[in-house]
């Protein structure tokens, strides 16, 4: 028993006196810089992104759209000069269902019914507030002027 009391009061000694004369940090420094040697060297990091051939979350097979490819909506299509057409209103019979829409082609006024031409502008819809007109295959939306 007698050095393990010894034992403990020599540890306590000890760090007294470490504690009062510490190592300067001045010896550390140059202690650990000598031991201690270290190459910095940054190197690039490469990598490179593949383009997936299956959506990761529904499983379907997708193809990248190439530039060069043009979808059918995309294709440019010619601008045609579509004649002055206004829409001026409907006239209803009581006596009979058909209507006749007042129209002006090239400010002149013409009565049609559903399906008439008049200077290849076809009349192919409408009611008391748009009509559907054709011309060259193009189709135009008018609305009623007041």
């Amino acid at each position: 028993m007698g050095g393990l009391v010894l034992g403990i009061w020599g540890t306590i000694g000890y760090k007294i006196i470490s504690g009062v004369n510490p190592v300067s940090l001045e010896n550390n420094n140059q202690i650990i810089s000598s031991k201690y040697t270290f190459d910095l060297k940054q190197e690039k990091d490469t990598f490179s992104i593949k383009p997936q051939s299956k959506d990761p979350f529904l499983g379907a097979i997708t193809f990248p759209k190439k530039a060069n490819d043009i979808t059918p909506h995309s294709t440019p299509q010619k601008k045609v000069n579509f004649p002055k057409v206004v829409y001026k209103g409907i006239l209803k019979t009581q006596k009979s269902a058909d209507k006749i829409f007042v129209v002006s082609v090239n400010n002149k006024e013409h009565l049609l019914k559903l399906g008439q031409t008049i200077d290849s502008v076809k009349l192919v819809s409408g009611n008391s507030e748009r009509i559907v007109v054709r011309y060259n295959n193009t189709t135009e939306t008018l609305v009623l002027k007041q």
